[in-house]
């Protein structure tokens, strides 16, 4: 015995399944006329679309949505709809309360044939943060090919001076106070090559979590005193002086004297590189019950507000110093961050706006754990 189902009772069926899906779908749904005017947007698509109401924009050109970089493929995907086939396309459409959004739109026909298509159906997906993701990999990966860039050409210096010198060595004519010389420039050279050396496998160790802690117990003001000597050629190159103010009492801490140093130093030389000549870098020291705060202040270029997200980011160069020749490769401030958090702490900077110098705050907690002091 075979059932019999009229054509009338199996649309019915399908325009419940069509409601089902329109009203519960995440993605934003739109039914459009073949005119491409607005009939019905699914309340998804009124929360993405930031409408007021729903219906809102019922009634008017859906093309109207668009910024009029997106109208060609817009009117591209109706065109292809109208004539029975899928348009799809990747498009930026801020939302009616101007927030950015970037769709995968489809259009395709929802009833009729070709040329008498009825209705169009749009579905489209909200992929903003895979496209942020996309553009900070790519933004990443531009910033290590540079930062790659720089670190040859910071070794190809001290690697041309070291040959200059083997081949002065060689040579056997030199007067008696040229090997004295010689061996004072290969030993600077090297030690400029071993620095940056130590700065890649830092940022390597820090990426995979390989980085170990050798704590003792310290005193942050004997910390920030020799930090001093990590700069001390820019500082001394550069006229520059530091004014510290330190609390007159010891301030007692358990860490790893190595790192802390690494991170205070890089802080000073960074500031240092950044601030002009003759200037004078402020370094304090407060202390209470719960945590230790170090500040480094400069009076140099300073930073605008949208540097300030990536500044602690692997490779990233913001800026350019005074003297290109003091530039980093980008890894310095990035082992400050990484350095810092592995002793349970954090890092952040300010910048009042350009030209009035930065702020460098340090924040180590005194709590139970093991940077506290028994």
């Amino acid at each position: 015995m075979s059932i019999s189902v009229s054509q009338d009772i199996l649309a019915l069926f399908d325009d419940f399944i069509d409601a089902q899906v329109f009203e519960r779908s995440r993605d934003c749904i739109v039914i459009l006329k073949p005119d491409g005017t607005i009939t019905r947007i699914n309340p998804a698509g009124t929360l993405a679309l930031e409408l007021e109401r729903p219906g809102e924009r019922d009634g008017t050109a859906w093309a109207g949505l668009w910024p009029d970089s997106e109208r060609e493929r817009i009117g591209q995907a109706l065109a292809d709809a109208r004539h029975g086939r899928p348009g799809q396309f990747l498009g930026f459409g801020p939302t009616l309360q101007n927030s950015p959004r970037w769709w995968d739109v489809l259009v395709t026909p929802m009833s009729g044939q070709p040329p008498t298509i009825r209705r169009l159906l749009v579905v489209a997906r909200d992929i903003t943060e895979l496209v942020q993701v996309r553009e900070l990999a790519a933004q990443a990966n531009a910033c290590k090919a540079a930062s790659l860039a720089m670190l040859a050409h910071e070794l190809r210096n001290p690697l041309s001076a070291l040959e200059m010198a083997a081949v002065t060595l060689q040579s056997g004519a030199m007067n008696p106070a040229a090997p004295a010389r010689l061996g004072q420039m290969i030993a600077r050279q090297v030690g400029h090559m071993s620095r940056l050396v130590e700065d890649l496998l830092d940022a390597s160790r820090i990426a995979r979590g390989q980085v170990s802690l050798r704590t003792e117990y310290l005193d942050l003001r004997d910390m920030l005193t020799h930090a001093q000597e990590q700069p001390a050629s820019v500082l001394a190159g550069r006229r520059q002086q530091v004014h510290m103010a330190l609390p007159s009492s010891p301030a007692p801490f358990v860490g790893d004297r190595t790192r802390l140093m690494q991170v205070f130093g890089n802080l000073l030389g960074n500031a240092a590189r950044y601030s002009p000549a003759g200037a004078t870098i402020h370094i304090s020291l407060a202390v209470d019950e719960e945590e230790a705060t170090v500040r480094v202040v400069d009076r140099g270029q300073g930073m605008s507000s949208d540097m300030l997200p990536r500044l602690f980011d692997m490779y990233w160069q913001g800026q350019d110093t005074p003297d290109r020749r003091l530039a980093g490769v980008g890894l310095g401030l990035a082992i400050v961050k990484g350095m810092v958090e592995l002793h349970g702490g954090t890092v952040e900077a300010t910048s009042p706006r350009i030209e009035k110098g930065s702020i460098f705050t340090v924040r180590l907690p005194l709590g139970s754990g093991p940077c506290r002091p028994s």
